[in-house]
């Protein structure tokens, strides 16, 4: 039976999740509603506790967003950044720590930064005007990128508290701020989105300012910065005109999740094996997709369009894509749209409409009867979609 929740404290007995490598046969939700006086919401990253963190929004938009962190049915404020009116806590490990970015509205000022617990403060800053930061991992190694003083392209970065900030290269060498780029004009940049346990990063190069030219990159301190390559020039078979990849997030076991592009609006998501050989992950039946996390058992999530184009939550467990809005009780009201992150458990957080307003989602497995009756006689249970 489904069961919707909205929103709740929440007991966290119900672990007992779906078998290793598997989308679980069905979810409950969980609205995790907004702050005081705000009216939507979204949840970009889960950890293995279950802890949620994400942005609040009030009427202003986008331009006014208060970071939360949730847990176990408590919504609380993470608070700004030096006066910042936007806060977006893009992942939080297992520490219960954060990162995101601090902005300013259109045309101000964007920051890289952390939350330790005790407020935010700058990640990976060397004097430039403008940056972010995305993942995070266990030894509080945080991913992102800095424009730097020269103010003309974008670096990569990996920071920690008290170890400083490590600058990653481009798949475009150059010589940083000189007058006379090689590349028509332009310089090579690169942003970070994920990191791993071991510190390996992925994330994606190319020539600021511009589109379709970037691809996506995975950099170790032991191996430095490789090309991951594009459908295109690994000849994937029907996706040879996807000429740019982003590599967003990968597990410990070194599988990669992303997406691939043709054209503004014509993006496919995608995942490297390890080896580095890319494959299509498919689409609802529309023409726009991306996978944005995978956790430890191969799962992973993203967004797709559907035929009629409308924008749906996915996750993928090795066969074709599932919108995950076939995994709820369809009488719940909800319609999901988009999947950020998964955890260990198999609980997946993003974002839905409920009542015509976008709130923050969290989604946790039921087992299934089948496989509770079989574990209480130790036994292993049946797997079944």
């Amino acid at each position: 039976m489904f069961r919707t929740i909205t929103p709740v404290a929440v007991g966290f007995s119900i672990a007992a999740i779906a078998p290793a490598g598997q989308l679980a046969p069905q979810y409950n939700i969980i609205g995790l509603g907004a702050l005081p006086g705000d009216t939507g919401s979204t949840a970009f990253g889960i950890n293995d506790t279950g802890v949620v963190v994400g942005s609040s929004r009030d009427g202003g938009g986008n331009n006014t967003l208060a970071g939360f962190r949730w847990e176990a049915g408590t919504m609380s404020d993470l608070g700004v950044y030096a006066g910042h009116s936007a806060i977006r806590p893009w992942g939080v490990n297992n520490l219960g720590n954060a990162a995101g970015r601090a902005s300013n509205g259109p045309g101000g000022s964007n920051y890289g930064v952390f939350h330790g617990g005790s407020g935010w403060q700058l990640a990976g800053w060397v004097g430039g005007t403008r940056g972010n930061a995305f993942g995070i991992n266990d030894q509080n190694q945080v991913v992102g990128n800095m424009r730097l003083p020269s103010n003309d392209f974008s670096r990569a970065f990996v920071w920690s508290p008290g170890g400083g900030t490590v600058e990653l290269p481009t798949l475009f060498p150059d010589n940083p701020g000189n007058s006379t780029p090689a590349y028509n004009g332009f310089e090579g940049g690169s942003y970070a989105t994920g990191i791993n346990a071991a510190g390996a990063v992925v994330g994606s190069s190319g020539l600021t300012d511009t589109h379709g030219t970037d691809r996506g990159f995975k950099w170790t301190p032991g191996g430095g910065m490789v090309d991951l390559g594009t459908p295109a020039s690994q000849g994937l078979i029907g996706l040879e005109a996807y000429t740019v990849s982003y590599a967003q997030n990968l597990n410990n076991a070194g599988l990669i999740v992303g997406a691939a592009d043709r054209g503004p609006g014509l993006t496919r998501a995608v995942y490297w094996d390890s080896t580095g050989q890319i494959h299509d992950l498919g689409t609802l039946g529309g023409t726009s997709g991306w996978a944005y996390a995978i956790n430890e058992d191969n799962v992973a999530v993203g967004f797709s369009t559907d035929a009629s184009g409308q924008t749906r939550a996915f996750g993928w467990d090795g066969g074709t894509l599932v919108d995950l809005n076939t995994l709820v009780d369809p009488a719940s009201g909800w319609v999901l749209s988009r999947a950020y992150d998964i955890n260990e458990s198999g609980w997946i957080v993003g974002e839905g409409t409920f009542g015509g307003i976008t709130q923050a989602v969290l989604l946790t497995p039921i087992p299934e009867p089948t496989s509770l009756l079989l574990m209480a006689l130790g036994c292993v249970g049946l797997r079944r979609r």
